[in-house]
């Protein structure tokens, strides 16, 4: 055993490591990765560490390691350790950063889904770390600057779902580095500086959601950011604007995820961003809330043949939910009430979305009937047509053969007819809401 190099004792039962243990890991001098994750490890864990001096990865998550971490705890020759992980365990306090420091080739450390309350401004001192992951934590306050904007190496910084509050410094374009930033549902105010994201070129995740700013913000600051791939900013508030068509311009990223709901999108013109004419990538998009205006922008699906999610709810679409001849196999959730679409469904609408779950096209103007190629929708499991002024029979082929549908609203339309006739087989129906319609027939 002495040249064992990794140990995995993840995913078990695991309660102590005693000196005898720690006696039988000193003869693994060479071992670099030890991965005690997911047991009942508590704070005398750490006493092996000063038995593996060539330790790389550590792993002690989703443990029952509690209380304040002290920097004593921590202080061990591991200057070859590389990735920490502590998180999911009950730790709090304040961060332990010069017993960190100790680790002096740190690059990666997770400690979310602690208790932690604050982080102190020598955080600056871990001048190797390229990730660092603080989800899920009581920190709260402003964000330290002074150490903070010292981690010029930072690949990935999560600090979502914690209580920041405060503006987002203006020293975070320092990070130049940054890949993955995530502050969502924290509690930032102010405005977010266009001049804050146009040197972070090396962006390819930024998330700002669920946080309290204001103002006007410029999505035009992403435009040079060439590896950008996921947006996600979604605002509590009706004090934030996004604005996309200030001027022509053209991205040189390719996103798979945009998310920019209920922030005034194009506040001034109601226009769907024109930037997306270029995107050919996108695997989900939200641009909900907005009171967007002009007709269903059909070409996102058209040039987008991986678009899984497409969610345009509570916005001012008018004309034709109209889509061109073409099978669209990725599609599995379409959202696009509260809007005024107008005119019949598709006939072939079961033909073109084969594989889709959920469909919500309520609080519009459809009329006609729902054409019988909805019973070829045979992953269909939601499905709301409510508050619309749809007619007739509610064709057998629905259900009979959407078997995998736990909701089904059709209230506050015209139909009539029966409806529980002996094709009726939605065994796994959960929600049925039929009223406000001219339904007849037996129960």
């Amino acid at each position: 055993m002495k040249n064992l190099e990794t140990l995995d004792l993840s995913y078990n039962e695991l309660s102590s490591l005693t000196i005898q243990d720690s006696k039988l890991l000193s003869n693994l001098s060479k071992m670099r990765h030890l991965d005690l994750s997911d047991n009942d490890f508590d704070k005398d864990a750490f006493g092996i560490l000063g038995a593996l001096p060539s330790l790389k990865f550590l792993s002690l998550e989703l443990n029952r390691i509690e209380g304040p971490l002290s920097n004593q705890e921590l202080t061990y020759n591991l200057s070859n350790l590389e990735v920490l992980f502590l998180g999911y365990n009950q730790l709090n306090g304040t961060l332990p950063i010069e017993g960190l420091t100790s680790f002096r080739h740190l690059e990666s450390l997770d400690l979310s889904g602690n208790n932690f309350a604050s982080i102190p401004p020598s955080i600056g001192a871990l001048s190797s770390l390229k990730a660092l992951f603080l989800a899920k934590n009581n920190l709260n306050g402003s964000l330290p600057i002074q150490g903070l904007c010292k981690l010029k190496k930072l690949e990935e910084l999560d600090l979502s779902q914690n209580c920041f509050e405060g503006i987002l410094p203006p020293c975070l374009s320092n990070l130049t580095s940054l890949k993955f930033f995530d502050i969502s549902l924290n509690q930032f105010t102010g405005n977010i500086s266009s001049s804050l994201f146009g040197s972070l070129n090396s962006l390819e995740y930024i998330s700002l959601s669920h946080n309290r700013f204001e103002g006007l913000f410029s999505f035009r600051s992403f435009a040079n950011h060439s590896n950008l791939e996921v947006v996600e900013l979604i605002s509590d508030n009706d004090k934030f604007e996004v604005e996309t068509e200030f001027t022509d311009w053209i991205p040189m990223f390719q996103l798979k995820v945009l998310v920019l709901s209920n922030c005034n999108l194009n506040k001034l013109s109601g226009d769907v961003p024109k930037f997306l004419l270029y995107q050919n990538k996108l695997m989900a998009v939200d641009l909900s809330h907005n009171n967007l205006t002009s007709s269903f922008p059909n070409w996102l699906l058209v040039n987008n043949t991986r678009l899984a999610y497409l969610a345009l709810q509570n916005n001012s679409f008018v004309n034709l939910f109209f889509l061109p001849q073409y099978c669209y196999i990725s599609t599995y959730d379409i959202d696009v009430s509260d809007n005024h679409l107008s005119g019949q469904i598709q006939a072939n609408i079961g033909d073109m979305f084969p594989n889709i779950q959920s469909l919500n096209l309520s609080r519009n103007a459809f009329e006609g009937g729902i054409p019988s190629s909805f019973g070829k929708m045979r992953e269909l499991s939601v499905l709301d047509l409510s508050n619309n002024n749809l007619s007739r029979e509610v064709p057998n082929q629905l259900v009979r053969n959407c078997i995998s549908l736990w909701t089904l609203k059709l209230s506050y339309n015209n139909f009539r007819g029966q409806i529980f006739s002996v094709d009726f087989n939605l065994t796994h129906i959960r929600t049925l809401q039929l009223n406000d319609n001219q339904f007849t027939g037996p129960l």
